[in-house]
């Protein structure tokens, strides 16, 4: 009975960690808005976009995975790339080929 009793617990002592270790990391953040350089444009992320966080930064996936967004937590600044050469026409003109990459830099509130 002990046997079963400790096997037990250790394969559910990482199940349990990894499910407080994403909740806790994903409470942290809330909705923000992001601003990119030198233009008007702004756009939301939210933290069910969030992929990954570490001390230093978080990354979100959007736009279901063609774009990746990197925020630096202390400054809030933020780089943004988009591969949307994937995609089967131009976000910009459907009668165009889509564009190869869109980067963006800028800071978020």
């Amino acid at each position: 009975m002990m046997r079963f009793s400790a096997k037990l617990l250790v394969s559910i002592i990482p199940i349990l960690s990894l499910l407080v270790c994403t909740s806790s990391a994903r409470a942290e953040s809330t909705e923000m808005t992001c601003y990119v350089d030198g233009t008007d444009d702004l756009f939301k992320v939210y933290p069910r976009q969030q992929v990954f966080a570490s001390d230093r930064f978080a990354i979100y996936q959007l736009i279901d995975g063609l774009t990746v967004l990197v925020i630096n937590k202390q400054t809030m600044r933020f780089n943004r790339l988009s591969n949307l050469n994937l995609l089967a026409e131009s976000t910009l003109d459907p009668e165009m080929p889509p564009e190869p990459y869109q980067y963006f830099t800028g800071s978020c509130r």
